[in-house]
């Protein structure tokens, strides 16, 4: 139950069926692909592998080096995009204190602040 007396459906909840929830797991093999292609395609993205003395070629009007760095980029966009959709998120659990809404501690330092004098 929330402050508010309301129950919370969460994604865990297996929707009145019972067994096992057809939602990835947050440790899901393929979101650790996903997320290995993409730091594998940040280091593609750098033209480390170029040699000094090598021909400019152009690709889509850019330098040959620009154009993969943009592929790697819209790439690694796609992908973070569906490793994000394979990420199982608990909308119910508590914030971490970074997260939490600093109204409320603003109000309650003015109430102590009110009531000291």
């Amino acid at each position: 139950m929330h402050r508010t007396g309301v129950e919370c459906y969460t994604s865990r909840m297996s929707h009145g069926r019972r067994g096992r929830s057809k939602e990835p797991e947050r440790g899901s093999p393929l979101r650790a692909g996903l997320l290995g292609l993409i730091a594998v395609l940040y280091l593609f993205s750098v033209p480390w592998y170029r040699a000094d003395d090598q021909p400019l070629k152009l690709l889509f009007g850019l330098p040959d080096w620009v154009a993969v760095a943009v592929i790697c980029y819209g790439l690694v966009a796609i992908l973070n995009s569906l490793a994000w959709a394979r990420t199982v998120v608990d909308d119910a659990a508590p914030l971490p204190d970074t997260l939490r809404n600093r109204s409320d501690d603003a109000e309650a330092s003015a109430r102590a602040r009110e009531a000291q004098g």
